[in-house]
């Protein structure tokens, strides 16, 4: 089995730095038909060129930043995985639709009839098209890969969103609750004849009957109940009685 840690990122670094070169490359090209419609025209220029030079113009900037900050500092809010996630999603969008605007162009189809500037201006529209077409591939891919590793770990109880795609762990184990054990009770009778509820221990026990405590140094009247009434005898009179 591929080491997912290991993989996932080389797979970054290997997009991000061949997307930049490309993302380059489609700068350069673009920067040079706008460079050219206003040599026409002042102020005109293609759309698909000026869309073009925008998006290599944000790959390039971004890109290359993201992967040195992830490897010189950690802990960095543009290193988390959502926010990479966010900003790669916006990013192959742009690269579609820049090449999706090349290639509704029209006159691209015939550069071979073309000649000097105009066939330059041509090829360099052809080229613009299959790197924005290879880049947003490359992007969307990694993109949509890193996402399903990071919801897998979510599933297995492990959030990773805000760790960096070089720290995070998308192979660990799955993390289960412990099952509630059911737990017995003891019923116990003491010598008075009351049965005693015995709890397990870190419960909560219910609370006894109290009695007064029986000091065996006072007597104790025969009784247990209410002592019977006493007869009080009259005293004997000296006199004789008539």
């Amino acid at each position: 089995m591929v080491e997912v840690n290991n993989l996932l990122p080389l797979l970054r670094t290997i997009v991000f730095i061949a997307s930049s070169v490309l993302g380059l490359a489609v700068l350069a090209m673009s920067a040079h038909i706008v460079s050219w419609t206003n040599s026409i025209v002042s102020g005109a220029y293609f759309q698909y060129a000026a869309l073009a030079l925008a998006t290599g113009l944000l790959t390039v900037l971004s890109l290359p930043a993201l992967l040195m900050i992830s490897i010189g500092r950690k802990g960095a809010v543009t290193s988390m995985i959502v926010v990479e996630l966010c900003w790669l999603w916006f990013l192959w969008v742009m690269w579609v639709a820049s090449a999706g605007n090349v290639a509704s162009t029209v006159w691209i189809s015939s550069c071979d009839r073309a000649k000097g500037i105009v066939a330059t201006i041509c090829a360099e529209t052809q080229t613009i098209e299959a790197l924005g077409f290879i880049n947003w591939f490359m992007i969307m891919a990694y993109t949509i890969t890193l996402l399903i590793f990071t919801v897998m770990s979510q599933m297995r109880g492990h959030s990773i969103w805000t760790q960096s795609v070089r720290e995070a762990d998308f192979t660990a184990p799955a993390v289960f609750s412990a099952p509630v054990q059911p737990m017995a009770h003891e019923v116990k009778m003491d010598n008075t004849g009351i049965s005693q509820f015995s709890a397990p221990q870190g419960q909560f026990v219910a609370p006894q009957a109290q009695y007064p405590p029986y000091n065996a140094g006072t007597p104790v009247s025969g009784y247990a109940g209410t002592p019977p009434p006493q007869v009080q005898q009259q005293p004997m009179s000296p006199y004789p009685q008539v």
